[in-house]
Order: C-alpha cells, then sequence, then structure tokens
C-alpha cells in the first residue's frame, strides 16, 4: 500500500541499501534497487508533479527538459504547478 511508503520505510531502505554495499552482497543490491524502483513509482501514481519531477531528474539534456517543461508543465492545471514548484523547493 502506498500510505506505507512514508519516510520511516525509505530510511529503514537506506540503512538497508548501506548495509549491503558494507558487505557487498551484489544479489541483495540488485533485489533492492528493484524495490526502490516499485515504491519510488506507487509514490509516484496519481502525482503528476512528482512524475514530471522524476522524468525531468532523469532527462540529460537541457534541450529535452526544455521541451518537457513547454509539453507538460506549461499546459498543467495551476494546481500542478503548484505542486510541482513545491515539489523542487
Amino acid at each position: 500500500e502506498a500510505g506505507l511508503l512514508d519516510g520511516g520505510f525509505f530510511s529503514h531502505l537506506e540503512w538497508e541499501v548501506c548495509q549491503q554495499v558494507e558487505r557487498k552482497n551484489g544479489r541483495l543490491l540488485e533485489l533492492l534497487e528493484l524495490v526502490v524502483a516499485r515504491a519510488c513509482a506507487k509514490v509516484e501514481e496519481g502525482k503528476p508533479e512528482v512524475r514530471l519531477l522524476t522524468r525531468l531528474l532523469h532527462t540529460a539534456g537541457k534541450l529535452q527538459r526544455l521541451e518537457i517543461y513547454e509539453q507538460q508543465l506549461a499546459l498543467s492545471a495551476p494546481v500542478t504547478k503548484a505542486r510541482f514548484a513545491e515539489a523542487v523547493r
């Protein structure tokens, strides 16, 4: 459930990743990478501002980011723009 994916969950997940890095446990780190990806995707559901921020953070090219701003953020509802602004602070 998305409600269980709070700060405590992510703090514990971060601790677990650090433990496995110290132990050089590659197999478990691969599994944890999947857990992190799934948890982030679950948190992003229904939150267009978070999806947009994630997409921008994963876009390397300046021109590509500008296109995303122009095509998505500029056309977003005012409430989404406000939430996006809050998310990047």
